[in-house]
């Protein structure tokens, strides 16, 4: 997670250092001095950090998937520090989902050149719900060399049309 913000203002004196602080999943804001110490000059400078997923979902912060990811900044300088900042920037806590199970031949579809497929989809979605799904297959060349048939796919289930007679497809 990239946590970014801009330089407010200096009132004449260059700020030194920014506190960091991210929302754990209490509601409360904690400094993420580890990653995101805004006195280290690169951090400062860049007016950016780097948090890991794991540190997100780990004591302070114990995030979950799905959950929001919410972060404050303080610019402090030789006169002191700011106010805290108004939440910016929040973003969600995803992954990849996992893959859909049980692919399966529908033989109330297949038939001729047509080829229906059935999958269920994985209870691991990654924290947000599933867009769409892509269908990949081997075009019958029986290398194991697959290549989308379709995407954009938003149920469970797919007919393949125009195939081959013959022809044995791997899904």
């Amino acid at each position: 997670m990239i946590i970014s913000w801009k330089k407010p203002s200096e009132n004449g004196t260059p700020i030194t250092a920014y506190t960091i602080l991210i929302k754990e999943a209490d509601g409360d804001f904690s400094e993420a001095l580890t990653n995101c110490n805004g006195a280290n000059v690169a951090i400062r400078d860049a007016k950016e950090c780097t948090i890991p997923l794991a540190v997100l979902t780990a004591a302070p912060y114990n995030l979950i998937l799905g959950q929001t990811i919410e972060s404050k900044v303080i610019a402090t300088n030789a006169y002191g520090s700011s106010d805290v900042s108004e939440v910016g920037g929040t973003a969600l806590i995803v992954l990849v989902p996992s893959e859909p199970l049980s692919l399966d031949n529908n033989p109330a579809i297949t038939m001729g050149s047509n080829i229906g497929i059935t999958w269920t989809p994985s209870a691991q979605v990654g924290g947000s719900a599933i867009l769409d799904y892509q269908v990949w297959y081997d075009n019958g060349r029986g290398d194991s060399v697959f290549e989308i048939l379709q995407s954009g796919v938003l149920t469970a289930y797919y007919t393949a049309t125009g195939l081959t007679l013959g022809v044995t497809y791997e899904f």
